[in-house]
């Protein structure tokens, strides 16, 4: 094995070792009531529906991941997102406090519930039409069209 493939090997152990954390992390959290999250313990956690919230503007965003939010946004939410245009107005009307934590609000145990839960989040917010989200969630989009 050559040096390239061991600094990959390396990397992707490194990875896998965050993403293993970061589950472990959302498993601790949604634990205290699975209820609420919608999950069940004797299934993985596949992924997490998540919302972050501009307190002075009352615009939402709601978001899926499978690999955790710190995998997702090492820099935070707000860097990733802050040059989309209701963000960037948002973030220079109200200032950067305006945006709250982000908050799991769902997890799923499949792709396919992952999008549902997505799409249901994103009208129940109305992030779409009245907030961040570009679209009504991947269940909508090509990607979300299969239930595989």
């Amino acid at each position: 094995m050559n040096n390239i493939e061991k600094e990959k090997d390396k990397r992707k152990e490194r990875y896998n070792k965050q993403l293993n954390q970061s589950l472990n992390e959302i498993k601790e959290y949604v634990e205290k009531d699975p209820e609420e999250y919608k999950y069940n313990p004797n299934e993985e956690i596949y992924g997490i529906i998540y919302l972050v919230s501009n307190l002075k503007s009352k615009r939402n965003y709601i978001g899926q991941t499978t690999i955790g939010l710190d995998l997702r946004y090492p820099l935070g939410w707000l860097y990733e997102h802050c040059k989309k245009d209701s963000v960037k107005e948002d973030l220079e009307l109200y200032g950067e406090k305006s945006f709250g934590e982000i908050q799991i609000i769902a997890v799923a145990h499949n792709q396919y519930d992952l999008d549902k839960l997505e799409a249901y989040y994103i009208d129940k917010y109305d992030s779409y039409e009245n907030g961040y989200n570009r679209n009504r969630g991947n269940i909508f989009t090509n990607r979300g069209l299969t239930n595989d």
